[in-house]
């Protein structure tokens, strides 16, 4: 199932992306995938641990994810998924200490109810973007072009406690 893939994921604290001041994808907020709530247990290439990956929904069609390494400090982004020329993308926020920080972009893909794939925004992706509307214009080619995005982490649902 390929559809709705934003990335809750980019939720996670060490997502590799750009961060900017405000949200990088525009549009509303939409509803948030219900699908994709719960606890995740998750490895990325670069990291030998396994990670668990909280996702939540808060009462404003946002997510909240939270990745614990199991070192007691989990990163923490708020998301919110919009479709932008027929992507669905998250924008995600950091969240340090209860404040919140810069913005990043990414998306998931649901392969079956149990395996999600998190992907988050290559890191030179906007280059010398500055402004909304020059980010806006790369993410619309990026997005066009398949480009944009790079494989974090792939997740398995944790067993229910």
């Amino acid at each position: 199932m390929r559809a709705p893939r934003a990335v809750v994921a980019l939720l996670a604290a060490g997502l590799g992306g750009c961060f900017y001041e405000q949200p990088v994808a525009p549009g509303a907020a939409e509803p948030v995938d219900t699908q994709v709530l719960g606890k995740w247990k998750c490895v990325n290439p670069e990291n030998e641990k396994v990670e668990t990956l909280t996702v939540s929904e808060r009462p404003d069609r946002r997510y909240r994810a939270e990745f614990d390494e199991g070192d007691g400090t989990p990163g923490v982004f708020i998301a919110y998924a919009v479709t932008f020329r027929s992507a669905r993308i998250l924008n995600a926020q950091e969240v340090v200490d209860g404040e919140p920080r810069k913005w990043t972009v990414a998306r998931y893909t649901l392969h079956t109810p149990n395996v999600l794939r998190l992907e988050a925004a290559r890191h030179d992706a906007f280059g010398d973007a500055t402004t909304p509307e020059q980010r806006e214009k790369v993410l619309a080619a990026a997005v066009k072009g398949g480009d944009l995005f790079a494989d974090f982490c792939v997740c398995m649902r944790a067993a229910k406690e």
